[in-house]
């Protein structure tokens, strides 16, 4: 049967309901929406759709600077520091780390969807640089500086951060936000449970227009990890995503 996946906002307590397998859901259109979510858009957004009555919906850049996490059916355990025990009030009164798992969290989380708003091209830019930054750890990620498949075996810089090109930002993210006690994740990929272990799950997560935040990170001894990151992803692009071709070398640009 497999392991099955849901996205959640801890401080929120809000999530995405189940997505299914990780590998069936890593390099497709889902993972997209949960960027649109934690990105700060350029301009009010338009929520003059009667859609929004709908109480399961939600607009582009609720979630932005929450802590998010990925929790897999058969997460035993909880990552260190991303949960505090004010988040297990509404699971119960006598809710604990050590009486209580994962999924009961899951459970008690409501079930929310991305709200497509009517302005979204005016508000999320395509021909800019984005950034998604890990706000607990101070890295960040620029779309720029992450190939993604623009033919059959060939990878390239510069497309949009939004348009779900594969593999991209979103690939990033939900690689390392993922959690569980089971490595088993349909995946060819798992190098020493390294995406079911995922170092950045639960840490408070943005999506930033890069010039907006450029000069604020500098000062505040922000770390680049574009690089590596894609590094990462290139590898399991090649194995999980039917990738081939060779990785580009990294865009030489000034900060």
């Amino acid at each position: 049967m497999g392991q099955y996946w849901t996205i959640n906002n801890i401080d929120k307590a809000q999530n995405t309901g189940h997505l299914g397998r990780l590998g069936e859901l890593f390099f497709d259109l889902r993972p997209v929406e949960i960027l649109y979510l934690l990105a700060i858009p350029l301009v009010p957004i338009d929520s003059s759709a009667s859609t929004l009555d709908d109480r399961d919906v939600i607009l582009p850049g609720t979630w932005a600077g929450d802590r998010i996490i990925a929790l897999g059916d058969y997460a035993e355990d909880w990552p260190i520091g991303a949960f505090v025990q004010e988040d297990f009030g509404r699971v119960g009164p006598r809710a604990t780390f050590d009486n209580t798992v994962p999924q009961e969290f899951v459970w008690t989380c409501s079930k929310k969807r991305l709200f497509h708003c009517a302005n979204e091209e005016e508000a999320y830019p395509q021909d800019r640089v984005w950034v998604l930054r890990n706000l607990t750890k101070k890295v960040y990620v620029r779309s720029n500086r992450v190939p993604d498949e623009v033919e059959e075996g060939k990878l390239s810089y510069g497309s949009p951060a939004f348009d779900g090109r594969i593999p991209g930002l979103a690939q990033i993210m939900l690689g390392r936000i993922a959690w569980s006690s089971d490595p088993m994740i349909n995946m060819e990929y798992n190098k020493n449970e390294d995406i079911t272990r995922g170092t950045w799950a639960g840490d408070r997560l943005d999506v930033r227009l890069f010039e907006t935040v450029r000069e604020d990170m500098k000062a505040d001894g922000w770390q680049d990890v574009s690089r590596a990151e894609a590094e990462r992803l290139y590898q399991i692009w090649l194995v999980d995503g039917f990738g081939g071709g060779c990785l580009p070398d990294d865009p030489v640009e000034d900060d």
